[in-house]
């Protein structure tokens, strides 16, 4: 039981890993765009 469930245990990780960086990066832009609005410009 203990041992199947390692085979799944890598994919998980990776996703959830992909999920809190862009978690993390989403945070960071957002906290970066509140302290400083006046360095962020529309990339448009």
């Amino acid at each position: 039981m203990r041992h199947r469930s390692v085979h799944r245990h890598p994919l998980l990780l990776l996703f959830v890993g992909l999920l809190l960086a862009c978690d993390a990066i989403a945070r960071r832009l957002t906290a970066r765009r509140a302290a400083a609005p006046h360095l962020v410009h529309p990339a448009r």
